[in-house]
C-alpha cells in the first residue's frame, strides 16, 4: 500500500480515536472532576484500543502476529502517552494555558509522530 493511502486511512482511524479521546477526556475532567493531566492520560488509553485494532486491520493491513506487533505498537503508544501527559502538564501548570488549548495541540502533533513510528516499525 502506498504512503498516501496509508496516511489517509491512518487519519480516518486517528479521527475515530481522537473522538474517543475527546469524549473520554471531557467525561473524566468535567463531571468526574479529574485533573486534566489524569483525564487526558486515561482518555489516551481508551483511544488506544480503537487505534490498535483499526490500524492493524485497515490502515497497515498487517499480517504479522499480535505477539510481535502489539508490543511494538504499545511501546510507541506508551511513549506518545508520556509525551501526551508531559505536554498537558507543562501547558496547564507551567505555561498557564487552558486544558482545551493543550488538548488541541496534543491531538494535532502526536498523531504525526505516531504514524511515522507505526509505519516504519510498529506494524512491520
Amino acid at each position: 500500500m502506498n504512503l498516501i493511502s496509508e496516511f489517509f486511512r491512518f487519519g480516518v482511524v486517528g479521527g475515530l480515536a481522537t473522538l474517543a479521546h475527546i469524549g473520554l477526556f471531557l467525561l473524566a475532567s468535567r463531571p468526574l472532576g479529574l485533573h486534566p493531566t489524569v483525564a487526558t492520560t486515561l482518555a489516551f488509553f481508551g483511544a488506544l484500543g480503537v487505534s490498535y485494532f483499526l490500524n492493524r486491520r485497515w490502515t497497515f493491513r498487517a499480517s504479522g502476529s499480535h505477539r510481535r506487533q502489539f508490543p511494538r505498537f504499545l511501546l510507541i503508544a506508551l511513549s506518545c502517552a508520556a509525551l501526551n501527559a508531559a505536554m498537558m502538564q507543562i501547558g496547564v501548570e507551567v505555561l498557564g494555558w487552558s486544558d482545551i488549548l493543550c488538548l488541541g495541540i496534543i491531538i494535532f502533533t502526536l498523531p504525526l509522530l505516531s504514524f511515522s513510528l507505526q509505519r516504519q516499525w510498529g506494524f512491520r
